[in-house]
């Protein structure tokens, strides 16, 4: 078992130099706490889903659905901040649908605009 051990720990150093090419996020994501909800609205649309916030970041976030959302389709993003005094509206962009493990989807959105710092420590 540890002789498994070493030849994976070392498969990953010798492709480290291979990983650093590979894109990074260009700002830092944060984890929701457990069961931390959200609003998703579409435009034009009276449909509103109640979402599972997974992480957030100050250009995006990350949201679990029962079913993917098509890439590139415009979506509005509520949430309210901890002490649920403060609502924050984003306009975003879908930009992936991914499958998870257990059958739900993992939704990718951009803002439109870039949270303020202010505003993305009033919902952490």
């Amino acid at each position: 078992m540890t002789e498994s051990k070493v030849a994976i720990e070392a498969e990953f150093t010798l492709l480290r130099k291979q990983i650093q090419g590979i894109k990074r996020r260009k700002l830092e994501r944060f984890r929701c706490p457990i069961a931390a909800m959200g609003k998703l609205h579409f435009p034009n649309s009276s449909e509103r889903l109640d979402v599972w916030v997974i992480n957030l970041s100050k250009g995006g976030i990350g949201i679990n659905l029962s079913h993917p959302l098509e890439s590139g389709a415009q979506v509005t993003i509520c949430l309210k901040s901890d002490d649920q005094k403060t609502l924050f509206q984003k306009n975003s962009r879908v930009i992936h649908s991914t499958q998870q493990v257990d059958g739900s989807w993992r939704i990718g959105c951009e803002f439109d605009e870039q949270m303020s710092d202010d505003e993305l420590d009033t919902l952490l």
